[in-house]
């Protein structure tokens, strides 16, 4: 399926999409919030400033690509391949990511207010001046991460790698 041919099938009421392979890698500024994404492999895509609110994406995979600035709220990524993707000033607010498989990712600026990030392995990631208020960080493995005005989910200010 082509971008054209996803973007007609979603105008005429079409959201399940699950494990569709899409051709083309650029899929910039995208609108397909609601949609149900799971399975789907998307390696190397270009999703910067794509509206994504309340998508399933359970179990896709979402490795190097960029979600830069793209507006994330409510997403479902449980079990999600994320491994070096970057959401540098994204709006994950309410999203949840267990399950979820990180590897050096890049959150810098992103907006992770009240994520689920229960036991997920964030180590080397880059959470410079995230928003984490109200995050479920139980479990979650921080070592290494990159912090710097960071907000953590109480609200206090993490300045750097203490």
């Amino acid at each position: 399926m082509n971008k054209k041919q996803l973007l007609n099938s979603y105008a005429t009421g079409e959201r399940k999409f699950v494990g569709i392979k899409i051709s083309e890698f650029d899929l910039y500024g995208i609108n397909l919030s609601g949609a149900d994404l799971s399975d789907i492999k998307l390696e190397e895509f270009d999703l910067a400033r794509a509206i994504l609110r309340g998508v399933i994406l359970r179990h896709a995979k979402l490795t190097d690509s960029c979600l830069d600035s793209a507006d994330l709220t409510g997403a479902d990524f449980r079990g999600a391949n994320l491994r070096w993707s970057s959401f540098n000033c994204a709006n994950l607010t309410e999203v949840d990511l267990r399950e979820a498989t990180f590897e050096s990712n890049s959150f810098y600026k992103a907006s992770l207010i009240g994520a689920n990030l229960q036991g997920v392995d964030l180590r080397d990631a880059n959470l410079q001046e995230a928003n984490l208020s109200g995050a479920n960080l139980e479990g979650a493995i921080l070592a290494k991460v990159t912090f710097g005005n960071t907000i953590m989910p109480d609200g206090s200010i993490r300045a750097e790698n203490d």
